[in-house]
């Protein structure tokens, strides 16, 4: 088993199958990955583990994801997954809503930072990586968000990727 996270964070191991409960829900003979060599950063966190929840196998993989095998294996009466994102209060934004078979898209209104609204001319799509900490974004929505903060650099070539620190409502 060899997957790959972020930039160039490649995590090696082997497959194991076992049966997985998440509040109620029992999904059977789930196939997961059992790391035996990760990077540092990995390595080093205080998480046991991560677990991607999208809607369908994007990495390539020949095993479904659990969102699939609970679709498969019926364990929902309806298949609707929900995640809280924790915003600010009094703010009024519409919820999105999308149907299995592709990313977790949101659209991007704004971002502020340091304070600062960046304007985006309409909404962009965001994808939400649950599998990772990472965001993605159109070119526009993140050439935008990096031309404004100080000190983020360019870690790829080609891919357009950025090491940016950041906190969120804080």
């Amino acid at each position: 088993l060899t997957l790959s996270y972020a930039v160039n964070q490649t995590v090696t191991g082997s497959e194991g199958r076992d049966t997985v409960i998440f509040g109620g829900v029992t999904v059977t003979n789930q196939t997961f990955g059992l790391a035996t060599n990760m990077p540092s950063q990995l390595a080093s966190s205080a998480n046991d583990g991560i677990l991607g929840l999208g809607a369908v196998n994007l990495r390539g993989l020949k095993v479904n994801g659990v969102m699939q095998s609970i679709k498969e294996q019926k364990q929902l009466s309806k298949n609707i997954i929900g995640f809280h994102l924790a915003r600010k209060k009094n703010n009024s934004n519409d919820i999105s809503f999308m149907t299995l078979g592709g990313h977790w898209t949101i659209p991007l209104n704004d971002l502020k930072v340091d304070g600062s609204s960046l304007r985006l001319p309409f909404p962009e799509p965001a994808i939400l990586d649950t599998g990772t900490l990472l965001v993605y974004g159109t070119p526009l929505a993140v050439n935008l968000i990096h031309s404004r903060i100080p000190g983020a650099a360019t870690i790829s070539s080609g891919e357009q990727v950025y090491n940016i620190a950041l906190s969120i409502f804080g």
